[in-house]
């Protein structure tokens, strides 16, 4: 009788030994899990900009409804003030070399206050180009290391004439470019402007830095030359495709729905279409200037359209043009 007590007793002891670690076990296991949670709001990459990389994003629930959210994405990206998308074809490297030249002079000219980063990149669509100027893109993408090599057309001579845009027309380069783009660069960054930049446009890149914060607003907008047309039988606004800024939360939008969003031309219009869908505010500047329509420079300017050549060349120190 005594043994088979103590025998029991031992069982005992053994089953309460078990469900002390089994209790410790999941309490650990619990203490862990909220820790993890409560710690997983990511900080900004570069300290500088810790705080501006915790303000509030956008997004976009199901239906027509757009929702503010302040919920930050778990991975950790980099924050970059504004990346700058230059739209450009294999062939035009005169164009992207007056950018190349003139870019970090006017990034020079932005206080460095140690919050400032911007990102400047060229589109090219590595679709239907000759296996020589694909090799001679490549080199340059080596040597400059700023080329973004996109599934899209190269060039968009099939859809340049306003009687040939329909929504079913087919893919447009340009359209197909800045769709490509955004998503790269939502994918990438943490950002508060995308700028969409044709590579026959003068952009003082530190003016439209200093508008940010000031005269421009964090969510919902897009800005620049502001423009109405009738486009597949409706009026419409759009912002004219010699450049303009795009809020992060509409790029996230255009990023998640790249399936079912339109992609053929005109790239400005078809942009306005998705920007509708999240009711982005169209903010038309005065800064933004077309040379072809005689409009005249002035150092206020933001964005000069179809500078003509000689005039790069004529850009002073603080940015100012000379025409």
């Amino acid at each position: 009788m005594a043994f088979k007590r103590s025998a029991k007793g031992f069982v005992l002891l053994v089953a309460a030994i078990t469900v002390l670690i089994l209790f410790s076990a999941t309490w650990l296991s619990v203490e862990l899990l909220r820790q993890t949670i409560s710690s997983s709001e990511p900080v900004g990459k570069f300290a500088p900009n810790e705080a501006k990389s915790q303000r509030s994003r956008a997004g976009v629930a199901s239906g027509q409804t757009v929702v503010l959210s302040t919920r930050r994405p778990l991975a950790q990206m980099p924050f970059v003030r504004v990346v700058v998308v230059v739209t450009s074809a294999a062939g035009w490297v005169d164009r992207r070399e007056r950018i190349r030249k003139q870019f970090p002079r006017n990034m020079e000219l932005i206080p460095d206050n140690g919050e400032v980063s911007v990102l400047l990149k060229f589109a090219i669509g590595r679709v239907g180009i000759s296996n020589d100027t694909l090799q001679a893109i490549q080199m340059e993408a080596f040597a400059y290391s700023d080329v973004l090599f996109l599934d899209c057309p190269d060039e968009d001579d099939e859809l340049k004439h306003p009687h040939l845009w329909r929504r079913d027309a087919g893919v447009s380069s340009t359209t197909c470019k800045v769709m490509l783009s955004v998503q790269w660069a939502v994918r990438r960054f943490d950002f508060e402007y995308f700028f969409r930049l044709g590579d026959d446009s003068y952009f003082r890149v530190d003016k439209f830095v200093a508008m940010i914060g000031r005269e421009l607003p964090a969510t919902s907008a897009v800005v620049g030359h502001i423009m109405t047309d009738t486009v597949f039988g409706m009026q419409q606004l759009y912002p004219q495709g010699m450049g303009y800024g795009v809020t992060y939360d509409a790029c996230k939008f255009v990023a998640s729905n790249t399936d079912v969003l339109l992609k053929t031309a005109p790239e400005d219009c078809v942009v306005a279409r998705w920007l509708f869908a999240v009711g982005a505010e169209f903010i038309d500047s005065p800064r933004w200037i077309d040379i072809d329509m005689g409009d005249n420079c002035h150092s206020d300017m933001v964005l000069a359209h179809k500078l003509p050549s000689e005039l790069w060349t004529a850009i002073a120190d603080d940015g100012t043009v000379a025409c």
